[in-house]
């Protein structure tokens, strides 16, 4: 027999049917299936029966709606219940992990890994590490506590943005200890002086305790500076930078690192001006500095236990005088020059690593080979 389809009414589910199911299919050539087919309006007497049939498809979509709901129900019940297993599955999981069992010096030393470099501490948030340790558990809050180290890294950036509150920055010391800080400070000449002093004031009472100190000058921190000379003991390592030369107002050499006993690795970086510092160079082992060359001439004739130094010449004409004098550097094993014309002024017995600028023409740099060699 031809049947007459509607063209919605293809099977959409292998799923046994319910009871009482209108049959969707119409024979051929009958009154019924030639409407469906076309758009021809139906006698008075036909509404019925069709209103009839509407009825019982309404009546079975309500059952099909009921089942749906049932079996989403139903759905739902077994999500839930496949969720509260698995964290269940997950907790008890975590009694016999490793990481519970873990020594709190290994968990320690696994912390301090997490510490953010430099560049990123200066982006980070206060959310970061140490201080998202703290809030895992007890036990990591306490070992994180009793870790001095992984606090003693203080980083303050005023360039980019603002950084902790004083209040986070005095709690990050207070869980360093008696550990040995490494301090890095950029202040800025853009932002308001009062809260960068008030930062670098906390900073100066535990100066006693700097091991690293990094500083990008300002002409507010400047006269901080002449503050705490004697208060270095601890200082092993010093870096300054000061680029900005609106600020660079004329200011007395600074001098309180002069009496830094531990002092022994120094850089000192300025794109417009020398910026004048004493150091006690007698006992320095390596140095990066941008200076006249009259200033490394003098400072290399006292530095005597250099390893490692980089010789960057600016600020002057670069007149270079004559060679009646040679610097003998006999510890020295690593040796970078802003000019070459600098080696003709250095001996160093037993170098390791030699490198120049190589802003020069390749004449000049193939007259310079036998110098460099015998350097």
């Amino acid at each position: 027999m031809n049947e007459c389809r509607y063209s919605e009414s293809k099977s959409i589910s292998s799923t046994r049917p319910l009871k009482n199911a209108p049959v969707l299919s119409i024979t051929a050539g009958t009154r019924h299936c030639t409407l469906l087919n076309s758009n021809e309006p139906p006698e008075d007497s036909e509404i019925p029966p069709i209103r009839s049939l509407i009825s019982d498809a309404d009546a079975h979509l309500a059952r099909i709606d009921n089942k749906i709901s049932k079996i989403q129900e139903t759905l739902k019940q077994l999500e839930e219940e496949r969720s509260s297993l698995l964290n269940y599955r997950v907790r008890n999981e975590g009694i016999i992990s490793p990481l519970r069992r873990m020594p709190p010096e290994v968990l320690g030393e696994i912390f301090w890994w997490t510490l953010p470099s430099i560049s990123e501490a200066q982006k980070s948030e206060i959310a970061d590490s140490p201080w998202t340790l703290t809030y895992v558990s007890s036990r990591w809050r306490a070992v994180s506590l009793s870790n001095p180290s992984l606090w003693s890294q203080i980083v303050i950036d005023y360039d980019t943005e603002l950084p902790d509150p004083l209040s986070l920055i005095e709690a990050r010391i207070q869980r360093a200890h008696r550990q040995s800080l490494k301090i890095h400070f950029s202040g800025s000449e853009d932002v308001a002086p009062g809260p960068q002093i008030q930062m670098f004031q906390l900073l100066l009472q535990h100066s006693s305790r700097w091991e690293e100190l990094s500083l990008t000058l300002t002409s507010q921190i400047v006269p901080l500076l002449t503050e705490f000379s004697g208060r270095l003991s601890s200082l092993k390592r010093l870096w300054i930078d000061w680029d900005d030369l609106e600020g660079q107002t004329d200011f007395e050499p600074l001098v309180c690192f002069f009496t830094a006993p531990s002092l022994v690795d120094v850089g000192i970086s300025s794109e417009y001006r020398f910026v004048p510092v004493a150091l006690p160079t007698y006992q320095l082992s390596r140095y990066h500095i941008y200076a006249p060359w009259a200033w490394h001439k003098n400072a290399l004739k006292l530095a005597t236990n250099l390893v490692e130094v980089y010789i960057s010449a600016e600020f002057d004409d670069n007149q270079w005088p004559d060679t009646d004098e040679i610097i003998i550097l006999r510890h020295l094993r690593r040796l970078f020059v802003s000019n070459p014309q600098i080696l003709n002024y250095i001996v160093a017995p037993a170098p390791e690593e030699l490198a120049f600028s190589l802003s020069l023409s390749m004449p000049l740099a193939k007259a310079l080979r036998p110098n460099i060699s015998s350097c």
